[in-house]
């Protein structure tokens, strides 16, 4: 999963080496998708890494963050709709309600800039950010959004 968490600079959100799939690869370029996929457990796990702190954004920036996050889970849901329909798994949409998915994004704690401790923010993990709780109960049944400090504490709960 660490070289799945790579970004533009080279620089890695996680050190977890958990297995994980290519999600981009396997969605292709139709679709605007998570980065990684989880399957295990009978649950489809979907994380998408961003290398910014939640909180170190301008406005703009933060309105295109949003809508592009949305982007990628509204898409990465369609490209493994897509994927199981070309499998003759199913040819129903509404057969992707009965699949257990969780969304996870993972963003830079940005440990240097931020005053609050580990513990606050630990505390503060439960708040689903960048206004994807629209979608918990909905399209995923449940949506998590990690600093990738947390994140390294989670990721094993999910295998």
């Amino acid at each position: 999963m660490k070289e799945l968490s790579k970004d533009n600079q080279g620089n890695y959100l996680t050190e977890t080496i958990s297995m994980a799939y290519n999600y981009d690869s396997i969605a292709g370029d139709s679709y605007k998708s998570c980065d990684a996929l989880l399957i295990n457990n009978n649950k489809v796990v979907f994380i998408e890494f961003k290398n910014q702190p939640a909180n170190r954004r301008n406005q703009l920036n933060e309105r295109e963050l949003k809508c592009d996050l949305k982007l990628k889970a509204i898409e990465s849901l369609l490209a493994l709709f897509n994927l199981l329909k070309s499998n003759n798994i199913t040819d129903k949409f509404s057969d992707m309600f009965k699949i257990s998915k969780i969304l996870i994004v993972v963003y830079s704690s940005d440990k240097t800039k931020l005053n609050y401790s580990f513990r606050d923010r630990l505390d503060n993990n439960s708040e689903i950010k960048f206004d994807l709780k629209k979608y918990k109960g909905t399209l995923y049944n449940n949506v998590i959004t990690w600093a990738n400090d947390i994140f390294e504490l989670n990721i094993g709960k999910l295998n």
